[in-house]
């Protein structure tokens, strides 16, 4: 009997490590965004995410590599992951990455939804650039951007597009609302 219930343990350990996301899959880092690198080509999509969705209006740029305009990546079950943006030039790569969906996580364990205390414990903050819904920051050494939707600013920021806004003046628990990363 008890052989019956190892056997039984061991094949449902062996099921549920199947089903599970491989995790370098949703991991971001300086040179990386889940399946894609600095060097991915643009070419190369469609294999990559054979899986899945690729939205664009130019599937012959995609094909061939000379995509310009932004596509969308969705999973298999429909929900968006990703937007890229070629870089334009003659590497035929891919400029600049938003990430929409919050499996993608950062080395730091940072995903949309962390909290800008989150953030501030990861390294010193660079920059704050205000935008028109949101504001943008970065820690030094990094490329990557996280946003912080407005909406979760004190008042007097919230409608106020031309003031600075300092660090101190985020609360700790606002949260990041976009990754964006540019290579």
């Amino acid at each position: 009997m008890k052989k019956y219930v190892l056997i039984t343990i061991i094949i449902t350990l062996i099921g549920l490590s199947a089903c599970e996301t491989n995790p370098s899959e949703f991991t971001i880092n300086e040179s990386s965004v889940g399946k894609l690198s600095k060097t991915t080509k643009i070419s190369e999509l469609e294999r990559i995410y054979a899986n899945d969705s690729i939205v664009t209006n130019d599937s012959i740029g995609l094909k061939n590599g000379t995509l310009y305009s932004s596509l969308l990546i969705y999973d298999k079950a429909g929900t968006r992951l990703l937007r890229l943006q070629p870089k334009g030039d003659s590497t035929q790569t891919i400029g600049s990455i938003r990430v929409y969906d919050p499996r993608f996580k950062t080395d730091n364990n940072i995903h949309i939804g962390s909290s800008f205390k989150d953030l501030k414990s990861i390294g010193k903050i660079d920059k704050i650039l205000p935008a028109l819904n949101s504001v943008s920051i970065t820690i030094k050494g990094s490329s990557i951007f996280y946003s912080i939707d407005r909406k979760e600013l004190p008042d007097v920021l919230k409608y106020d597009r031309a003031a600075i806004i300092e660090a101190l003046q985020i609360p700790d628990n606002a949260t990041v609302s976009n990754i964006m990363i540019q290579w």
